[in-house]
């Protein structure tokens, strides 16, 4: 099966969830000789079009360069951001950049004939090149699914208003099946769709830990209840740990 992952942003770092995930799920998914190739926005106004991976290919969409002028902005100390975002960015940048995206998707799609569409927290962009495609019958029968990897978090669209990203999400789920990281996530997900009146399965799918690379110390001698590494924030569900 040829899967076409999909996701808004991929960090050019190669750091965080997504990438991680996205690496492990390709390794697990070519040892079951499936083929994986994930479609992102360029981070960079001269990205190559594709880059190739043990497991993976990461394909480059270009857009009208939103996601680039993201990062470059992002590459500026934060007391210079605010003035250079106004020069970065246009009120009507997500829309031209949507428009730019189902073309070039739509090309791919044509070109490579994934079997299936998984979307990782496509919030804002993807899911909404997407709904495009599928309004104008362009995707045909192929089966979509997202996998959402996290909580609500706080989102700034390029025009300025303030939403959060399953807000964004649900003004545009085309998906056949939404899997949820955990039950609070699925949970949570749910009612956002549930006020927009859109009627799609959510499911909770815990993606695990791969014990290869995060294994206990058996030599440890220091004893705890639990450990947290990571942001002690609210929309990290750290609020959470009292009932588990």
């Amino acid at each position: 099966m040829k899967i076409l992952h999909l996701c808004d942003s991929l960090n050019p770092a190669g750091l965080g969830g997504y990438e991680s995930y996205l690496h492990y799920l390709s390794e697990h998914l070519v040892n079951n000789e499936h083929v994986s190739i994930v479609v992102t926005q360029a981070p960079e106004r001269d990205s190559p079009d594709f880059v190739d991976y043990e497991h993976y290919r990461v394909r480059y969409l270009s857009g009208n360069f939103l996601e680039a002028r993201k990062w470059e902005l992002f590459a500026l100390p934060k007391d210079k951001r605010e003035k250079k975002a106004s020069i970065l960015f246009k009120e009507n940048d997500l829309e031209l950049n949507i428009a730019s995206l189902e073309n070039q998707l739509l090309d791919f799609i044509k070109e490579s004939k994934p079997d299936i569409i998984h979307a990782h927290s496509t919030y804002v962009v993807f899911n909404r090149v997407l709904s495009n495609l599928q309004e104008g019958g362009s995707l045909g029968n192929i089966p979509m699914v997202a996998t959402i990897h996290g909580r609500p978090k706080p989102l700034i669209l390029p025009s300025g208003e303030r939403t959060t990203d399953f807000e964004s999400f649900s003004d545009a789920c085309p998906f056949d099946l939404v899997l949820a990281v955990s039950d609070n996530v699925a949970e949570v997900l749910d009612e956002y769709l549930s006020k927009k009146g859109i009627d799609v399965p959510v499911l909770p799918l815990y993606l695990g830990i791969d014990l290869s690379v995060f294994y206990p110390i058996p030599e440890t001698k220091k004893e705890w209840d639990i450990a947290f590494l990571g942001r002690l924030e609210k929309m990290k569900a750290v609020d959470l740990f009292p009932e588990m």
